[in-house]
């Protein structure tokens, strides 16, 4: 017999571990904050980049960018944390 293969997400993995419900929108919320936070780390590294190299036109189309970003990880985790209140998970 081969080894059986998991078919849950890390996440749900977690809850069924800590014995708690499973719930798949949480799930996404969480994965898009997590997806826009990674994101928010690059630009930031490739700004500095820019601005050590003395690219400032770049630094200053990447800080658009970042400010783009930055609105959309707050409209993510405002989601998570609203459906986390209401879902009660």
């Amino acid at each position: 017999m081969g080894a059986e293969r998991c078919n849950f997400s890390s996440w749900q993995l977690v809850c069924r571990v800590l014995g708690v419900e499973y719930c798949e929108t949480k799930s996404n919320l969480m994965q898009a904050a997590e997806d826009t936070l990674e994101r928010l780390i690059r630009l930031a590294r490739f700004q500095r980049e820019a601005l050590e190299s003395g690219s400032e036109g770049t630094a200053a189309a990447i800080d658009q960018e970042l400010e783009q970003t930055f609105g959309e990880k707050e409209r993510r985790l405002g989601a998570l944390y609203e459906h986390t209140r209401e879902h009660g998970c």
